[in-house]
Parts: structure tokens; C-alpha cells; sequence
């Protein structure tokens, strides 16, 4: 009896030691795994720190290897080229009177620094519009069209280097000066579009600096008598209007030898075309907000740990949410294989597209300009897996700011915008440049669905070069370019004056009773 008695009592204290070893363990890694957080240990609670997908600063840097080598040289250039960046430019100082701007509206810095339409602000504050810049500041620099329209809606102050942002060049746009009457033997290319054409503000050039670098490389190297400039009149949100407005009355003054058009997301709208039961509304919060925190989560860092290991196994895989059921309903005279670009029902806004599509063409044509239409990418596809830690922008830009339209969907979409550009610059004999057909769609290269990285931008101008030097030694051979200027001119029509302060009082006080 003494003998098992004393067993049992082996046996709890063996037991009561482990306990207490197990105990004194998991408090030893909960004060190790707060030490690692950062966390204090004076505190029960731990702070309310969202879930998010950790980050992985690497990947991006060198997204662009495994495609530098994608498309052929083209003849006369050197693959050395593809490291060569531009000559850093100048930065200027804000004007005391700019500076005060940028400080007094530190929510809106870029809106109190732009130039805006004084048309459009009237027509869209009378309109009780507060969306961004229109309702944040009470007072904005402000211009008028030549033509007294509302396009374009807003231009870029001249010669300015905002904290963190491109330098503007004597007419606002991005990248180096450029003389009004085009010098003797040059060759101007202009860019057009949207965000995706002047790029992210950060970056150090955008892919139209590096085209122009490396056309430039290409001249000397292959003993040609010319120069390039390459414009980027590009801006960020406008539509196809502001666009052809930006064509015929700021680019158009300086005569480029060719434009290259490139827009499709500010006028895309594929939910237009979709039709889904009657009580789909949107989500009362995002379809990308991750999980509540559980309670155990509120008061170990080691159980935040342990879940945060389960969460990279559910965000490494990144699958599509959920999305409602719908139906496709195209307009009865649209082929969705063949559309006719030039049909009155085109969907999602693109019978405005091809219209000004057709502005910008002659407007061109009055100069002799030549108009190449490049589609449009869109980094999206049906059953797509993302990996949220790397493509957490592109996963909430798609199921987000596009719900309810499904992958599916949007692809099917961009792929009909895609054949309207084509067959639209077939029908009018212009150059198309088959953008989303050629260039990757690998997450890695896009901040977003349509916006690249600092990697993708180099790599985008590298595609344009190789694409456009063969059209180029055709039309210099053909000694097309470089055209001389037609029309040279003593001062720009467009910024004859410089920009004037109207405040929203104002504004309104004009709006009809």
C-alpha cells in the first residue's frame, strides 16, 4: 500500500513539474515573443493592431529580370542600354506663394499645386460635387481653356518640384523642357493618357524619360542626324475628353512628328454590362478586410504569432472572394467578337472614347501628325490566385473598387475594350501598338490592375523601344520625320497667362438661383 502511494505521488509531482515547466515555457515565449514585437510587458492588453499581409520588400526590385530579354532587339540597340537612366534634372523651389499652398492644404498638396479649369469647377461645385480636391480646398489656381471648355479639367503648374513628386517641365508636363517651335532635326514623340501614362509621382523618371534617353542612345550609335523628345502630357484621372483637349490644345502647339494614345481604366466601368439580382447591394466593408482578431489574439503576442502562421497559408493562396451571380446583357447591335467601333451603342462609355479618339485624329492630321492607339493592360483573369503579401493593392483594387464584378467578368471586358481599339485603328489605317497583348501580366510588375512598379516602368519603356525603333528608321528613311514645324508661333496658346486665384465663394456665387 506504501509503495503505491508513494507511485501516485511520483507521478503528480512528475505531473505538477510538467505543468509548471509547460507554464513557465509559455510565459518565457510570450515575454520573448513580446520582446521581438516591441511590446511592453507592464501591459495584460496588447495594442489593436490590424491584421495585414506581411510585407515583402524584396520581390519588386527585381520583378523585371526574368523579362528584360522578351522581345528582339531592335537594330542598333544594346542590351547594355536597359541600366542607362536619364540625366537627373533640377529641382525647383516653390514660390513663396506655391509654398503657402502646399502647407495650408496638407490633406490635398497636389490639388492646391494644380491648375484647374475654371469651367469644370464651376460646372462641377454648382453641381454640389465634393469628390477629392473639390472638396477639400476653398481656393484654387485656376485657368481657362482657349476654347472656354471644361477639358482638360486640370494641367500641372510649370517648373515645380512638390516634396516627393516629379519636377514639371516650362509647359507642365513631366519630364525636360521643351522649346515651343520644335529645333532642326528633331524628332518629337508625344504620350498621352491617364496615371498610367505619366506614372507613379515618386518614381524617379517616368518610362517616357527612359524612351528618350535610349532613343537618344540609338541615334548616336547608329550615326543618325537626328534628336528625340519624347512629351509625357499624361495625367492622373482624367478621361478621354481631358485627354483630347490636352491633344489639340497644349501637344498639338508643338507639332509632334507622332502621338501615342494609352488609356483605358478612367472610363471602364464592366459592372455597366452586368446585370445581378435586386438585392446585391456592397458590402458594408471591404471584401479584402481580413479577419476580427480573436480574444486569446487581445492578450498574447505568441498566439498572434501562431495565427499570423495560419494566415500566410490563407493569404499566400489569395483566391477571389466570393462575388454574386449575374448575366452578361450586351446591347443587341454589339458583337462582342467584332464590334463596330464606330457603333452609337458601344457599353462602358466607349462610343465617347472613339469619338474623341477621332477629335485627337484630326487634330493630328491637321499637322501632319501621325496617331498610334496602344491597348490597354489589365492584370486580371478568371480563378487568378494572388499572393496577398506581395499583391495586397492588387487584391483589394480588383475586389473592392470593381465589386461586384467578378475576374471573369472584368477580363472579359478589358478584352472587348482591347478589340474596340483595334479594329478602330484599323478602320482609320493608324498604328496600333499591341500593349496588353505583348507585355507581361505578372503581378510582379504592377502596383495595381494597371498601374506599374518603378520596375515595370523601366521595363515598359524598354518594350517601346524595341517596338517603335523599326517605325522610326522607316519613317526617317522615308525622310517623314523629322517634319519641320508648319506653324511656328511666338508663345503657346494654352498658357498665355498665368493662373489666377478663385476661391469656392466665389464660385458658387456665379451658380444659377
Amino acid at each position: 500500500m506504501g509503495q503505491k502511494t508513494t507511485s501516485r505521488l511520483t507521478w503528480l509531482r512528475r505531473g505538477a513539474t510538467a505543468i509548471v515547466t509547460t507554464l513557465l515555457s509559455v510565459c518565457l515565449a510570450e515575454v520573448l515573443a513580446r520582446a521581438v514585437s516591441g511590446e511592453t510587458l507592464t501591459r495584460l492588453t496588447l495594442p489593436a493592431v490590424p491584421i495585414e499581409p506581411p510585407a515583402d520588400p524584396d520581390w519588386a526590385a527585381v520583378a523585371d529580370r526574368p523579362y528584360r530579354h522578351r522581345w528582339p532587339l531592335a537594330d542598333g540597340v544594346q542590351p547594355a542600354w536597359y541600366d542607362r537612366d536619364p540625366a537627373p534634372r533640377p529641382r525647383f523651389e516653390l514660390s513663396p506663394a506655391l509654398r503657402d499652398r502646399y502647407q495650408r492644404y496638407p490633406n490635398d498638396p497636389e490639388g492646391a499645386l494644380a491648375e484647374w479649369n475654371i469651367a469644370y469647377l464651376r460646372q462641377q461645385l454648382c453641381a454640389g460635387v465634393k469628390r477629392g480636391s473639390l472638396g477639400i480646398l476653398s481656393d484654387f489656381l485656376s485657368f481657362s481653356a482657349p476654347d472656354g471648355g471644361r477639358f482638360p479639367t486640370f494641367r500641372h503648374s510649370r517648373h515645380v518640384s512638390p516634396p516627393g513628386s516629379f519636377t514639371t517641365n516650362n509647359f507642365g508636363w513631366r519630364g525636360p523642357d521643351v522649346s515651343l517651335n520644335k529645333p532642326p532635326r528633331t524628332v518629337r514623340l508625344a504620350f498621352v493618357g491617364a496615371s498610367t501614362t505619366v506614372d507613379d509621382y515618386g518614381f524617379p523618371f517616368s518610362h517616357t524619360e527612359y524612351l528618350e534617353t535610349w532613343l537618344n542612345l540609338w541615334a548616336a550609335a547608329t550615326h543618325r542626324d537626328v534628336r528625340f523628345e519624347v512629351i509625357n502630357a499624361g495625367r492622373i484621372g482624367i478621361d478621354s475628353s481631358s485627354i483630347a483637349a490636352i491633344v489639340r490644345e497644349e501637344v498639338m502647339p508643338v507639332e509632334p512628328d507622332a502621338i501615342v494614345y494609352y488609356e483605358g481604366a478612367n472610363e471602364f466601368a464592366p459592372a455597366a454590362l452586368l446585370k445581378f439580382p435586386p438585392d446585391v447591394t456592397r458590402p458594408a466593408k471591404p471584401l479584402t478586410t481580413f479577419r476580427e482578431r480573436t480574444r486569446i489574439e487581445q492578450y498574447s503576442a505568441l498566439a498572434r504569432r501562431l495565427f499570423v502562421a495560419l494566415d500566410n497559408i490563407h493569404w499566400r493562396s489569395g483566391e477571389e472572394p466570393p462575388k454574386p451571380p449575374y448575366t452578361v446583357e450586351w446591347p443587341s447591335s454589339v458583337d462582342e467578337k467584332r464590334p463596330d467601333p464606330f457603333a452609337p451603342s458601344l457599353p462602358m462609355q466607349l462610343d465617347r472614347v472613339v469619338a474623341n479618339l477621332d477629335t485627337i485624329r484630326d487634330a493630328a492630321a491637321a499637322s501632319g501628325t501621325d496617331l498610334m492607339v496602344a491597348t490597354f493592360v489589365w492584370v486580371v483573369e478568371p480563378s487568378m490566385r494572388l499572393d496577398v503579401r506581395k499583391h495586397l493593392p492588387l487584391f483589394r483594387y480588383l475586389n473592392d473598387t470593381y465589386y461586384p464584378a467578378d475576374y471573369a467578368a472584368m477580363r472579359r471586358m478589358a478584352d472587348f475594350q482591347n478589340r474596340v481599339f483595334t479594329r478602330y485603328a484599323e478602320a482609320r489605317g493608324l498604328t496600333l501598338i499591341d500593349f496588353d497583348r505583348q507585355f507581361p501580366h505578372d503581378p510582379d510588375l504592377f502596383s495595381d490592375a494597371v498601374h506599374l512598379t518603378d520596375r515595370g516602368v523601366r521595363l515598359e519603356a524598354w518594350f517601346y523601344l524595341q517596338t517603335l525603333v523599326p517605325t522610326i528608321e522607316a519613317r526617317l528613311s522615308r525622310h517623314l520625320w523629322p517634319r519641320a514645324m508648319r506653324h511656328p508661333a511666338q508663345s503657346h496658346p494654352a498658357f498665355a497667362s498665368e493662373p489666377s486665384i478663385v476661391s469656392r465663394d466665389q464660385l458658387l456665387a456665379t451658380c444659377a438661383r
